[in-house]
């Protein structure tokens, strides 16, 4: 995952710097985030996590440019009952969802301490799904999908260049029913993390 948030940096900077080159900005902001549990539920034992990294400037005082990369992982393991329902067999599945997004924030009020904000944007997803079960099945596959997104935070001050930042998002998403075409649903997800203005 580190490899990718520094090939997405870089990538960012060098889009970003190319759009912008005849802006001027007052800040530049790079955001980190993540989280991870372990939960067990009945047969089974599920352990997800999710990791990302944002760059955006500043482009007057109350608009900013951003990109942001992020991943989600899912690893599900333990027994689930066989197609003909007879027996429990042990089964594991992985799966990713990489995004990347680019996104205008609009700053609603920019106080001393709170700064709620509102963002909109466009963003690309990859998801990929691997299943195998103590048979030998494999089952893999991946779906990339493209879409806006769009949602609310708020920044909260904690010293002259560091800031708590928490985010709800909201993108368009699709589920799939074998046999069956495409489904649009919305994904969603909230985050916290920490902001550190240049």
């Amino acid at each position: 995952m580190i490899k990718h948030i520094r090939r997405s940096f870089h990538f960012a900077i060098l889009i970003l710097s190319t759009i912008t080159s005849q802006t001027a900005f007052s800040g530049v902001h790079i955001s980190l985030g993540g989280s991870q549990s372990e939960s067990n539920a009945g047969y089974q034992r599920i352990v997800s996590g999710a990791g990302s990294a944002g760059l955006s400037f500043d482009i007057g005082g109350y608009t900013r440019l951003g990109y942001t990369f992020r991943q989600e992982t899912d690893a599900t393991t333990g027994y689930q009952l066989n197609s003909a329902g007879t027996n429990y067999v042990y089964f594991r599945k992985n799966a990713t969802v990489t995004s990347n997004s680019v996104d205008l924030t609009l700053i609603l009020y920019a106080g001393d301490i709170f700064t709620p904000f509102v963002f909109a944007g466009v963003v690309k997803k990859q998801y990929s799904t691997h299943i195998q079960d103590a048979t030998g099945a494999v089952e893999s596959y991946a779906y990339p999908y493209a879409g806006p997104q769009g949602g609310a935070g708020l920044g909260v001050r904690l010293s002259q260049k560091f800031s708590l930042k928490t985010t709800y998002t909201m993108s368009n998403g699709y589920t799939v029913i074998p046999g069956q075409e495409l489904q649009q649903t919305v994904d969603s997800y909230t985050q916290v993390g920490i902001t550190y203005e240049l």
